[in-house]
């Protein structure tokens, strides 16, 4: 089984990625970070979609269960909710190695809207994280609905689910999470 997770910054999409690597044995391909390359700002969107393909390659790759945290609808979501760049991301869209990701079995996107995330967030202790947050509102408030739009495409609307991880003023227990994506993972081993 290939899996994505997928999910604006702090939603447990790593938490998540590794419970299925260490309770269900799956490989966990990690999402590319540029701080950890000490990459300057210049092209981030090109350096990322090039990651993420890295990345999409290492998973067709692996013959047994893999998770990806996060693919290439990510920086297509970025680019498009940030600068609404309609030709580039065109351009990217039309790349054949896309194709690839239709070999996935689902995609799961950690979903919360606008107005929670910003609730959630404030307890946060990565600062530099709670002030990207506050300075790139347009891109937070446009995301998941373009990320959803992107993951359809890329993996099909019924490989794509989407789970609500804030409810009642506070997120949804790790527990709960770990829950509903096995339950995600059960419904489709069984389709």
């Amino acid at each position: 089984m290939k899996i994505v997770i997928e999910g604006l910054w702090a939603l447990g999409k790593t938490l998540a990625c590794e419970f299925l690597e260490k309770k269900h044995d799956f490989v966990f391909i990690r999402e590319p970070d540029h701080k950890k390359h000490k990459l300057e700002k210049t092209d981030l969107d090109r350096w990322y979609y090039d990651k993420h393909l890295e990345n999409l390659e290492k998973a067709m790759e692996v013959e047994s269960d893999v998770v990806l945290e996060r693919s290439v609808a990510s920086t297509l979501s970025f680019i498009k909710s940030r600068d609404s760049k309609d030709a580039l991301v065109r351009k990217l869209i039309a790349d054949e190695r896309f194709l690839a990701y239709k070999n996935f079995d689902l995609c799961i996107i950690f979903n919360i809207n606008y107005k929670d995330y910003l609730i959630g967030t404030k307890s946060l202790d990565n600062k530099d994280l709670k002030e990207f947050i506050l300075i790139n509102d347009k891109l937070v408030r446009n995301y998941n609905r373009n990320l959803k739009l992107y993951c359809e495409m890329l993996f099909g609307k019924d490989n794509t689910k989407s789970l609500n991880v804030f409810k009642d003023s506070a997120f949804v227990e790790e527990k709960i999470i770990r829950n509903l994506i096995e339950k995600l993972i059960y419904e489709k081993k069984t389709e």
